[in-house]
């Protein structure tokens, strides 16, 4: 959405964008780590460990950010798992009617 257009280089350039897409990196992080074991066992298709380290990897202290990885979750990991997310759902609404 935020890049929707974008090179690499457009998004490193543009601080708002960069800010941005890393706390969306981080909410997603947070949130992957709450969600039940039992529930991350029971769903191994998608890449549990990964998702919940993806902050830990793209912000690397309080003033450094790994552009080049929150570019790739933004462009590559994001659309999988976006499709990985909305196919459980459809599951659970069919199991819940």
């Amino acid at each position: 959405m935020y890049t929707r257009g974008m090179s690499y280089y457009d998004f490193s350039a543009d601080d708002k964008t960069v800010d941005a897409v890393v706390r969306n990196i981080e909410i997603i992080s947070e949130a992957a780590n709450k969600i039940p074991e039992q529930y991350k066992t029971a769903h191994p298709e998608i890449d549990w460990v990964s998702i919940v380290n993806y902050a830990n990897h793209t912000v690397l202290d309080t003033s450094t950010i790994n552009y080049e990885l929150a570019w790739k979750i933004r462009e590559e990991d994001a659309s999988t798992l976006l499709e990985q997310v909305s196919a459980l759902s459809n599951e659970h609404k069919r199991k819940a009617y």
